[in-house]
């Protein structure tokens, strides 16, 4: 497990860019570390993430780091998030987003953070806790939960 919360948060943005090239496939978009309206990255079209699923549309990418080694992601950590989303959305420019974070992701702290971005009307949200990135088997299918580069 590769230790994350050293990155600064520029560092673990760059990889976070870097996964959704390299191991998601897409030709992604990144945005300021300031001023970014809710998003660190953006790519449009769509994206297999594992046998039989197919997603379509805009996709948002949000990075959270954080420079404690035992964060665990909490709902209350994208509270600022939730309102950028919902904008996005209303501007048809955000029908699936994606968290990537260097905290732990708790089951229930996962569905709660999917249910609230879906009220918004976001159809697919899809987080990955640092026990996804951290994990660096990305060229494996078997040991990345079933994503895969297209």
């Amino acid at each position: 497990m590769f230790e994350l919360h050293r990155l600064g948060w520029r560092e673990f943005q760059a990889l976070c860019s870097t996964i959704v090239r390299e191991v998601f496939g897409q030709t992604a978009q990144s945005f300021l570390t300031s001023h970014d309206g809710g998003r660190d990255g953006a790519f449009v079209g769509d994206w297999v993430p594992a046998v039989g699923a197919r997603l379509s549309g805009s996709f948002v990418v949000q990075c959270k780091h954080f420079s404690a080694p035992d964060r665990h992601l909490r709902v209350a950590d994208l509270a600022e998030e939730y309102p950028k989303a919902k904008r996005l959305r209303e501007k048809g420019r955000c029908d699936n987003y994606i968290i990537m974070t260097n905290a732990a992701v708790s089951a229930i702290a996962e569905e709660a953070v999917v249910e609230n971005l879906q009220t918004l009307g976001i159809s697919n949200v899809l987080v990955f806790g640092r026990e996804w990135i951290g994990c660096g088997y990305f060229g494996t299918t078997a040991q990345t939960t079933g994503y895969k580069r297209r």
